[in-house]
């Protein structure tokens, strides 16, 4: 699965992006640790608390969660902001889309289909 974010956000902006996420992945039949996430961050600036605050809550606490996140963030500022979103296992960050595409791809868990979701 992917996701593009870009300008500023606001908090109810990442609760409605973890709702439809969250939604298209409950749609698919998918379980906590039988997908990936793909995220590209490379147009997103620097956020205000509250939004960082709000990723950090879907991260920790959305009820299906990614078995890997890639986040691109590319030449962005938000290198730091992403570091406190992304503390746990199975979770980095790139700077090209090609090398989060070769970490995500690695080794996936045998539970994850190997199929192309956009």
């Amino acid at each position: 699965m992917s996701i593009e974010l870009s300008g500023l956000l606001s908090a109810d902006d990442v609760g409605d992006l973890s709702q439809q996420q969250q939604a298209m992945v409950m749609a698919r039949g998918w379980r906590t640790g039988s997908f990936l996430l793909l995220v590209d961050a490379t147009a997103c600036i620097i956020q205000p608390q509250d939004v960082v605050r709000a990723f950090q809550y879907i991260v920790d606490f959305s009820a299906i969660k990614a078995a890997r996140i890639a986040v691109v963030r590319g030449d962005s500022p938000i290198g730091t902001q992403t570091r406190r979103i992304l503390p746990y296992d199975g979770t980095q960050m790139f700077g090209t889309m090609a090398e989060a595409e070769e970490w995500l791809f690695q080794d996936p868990p045998s539970t994850i289909p190997l199929l192309a979701v956009g």
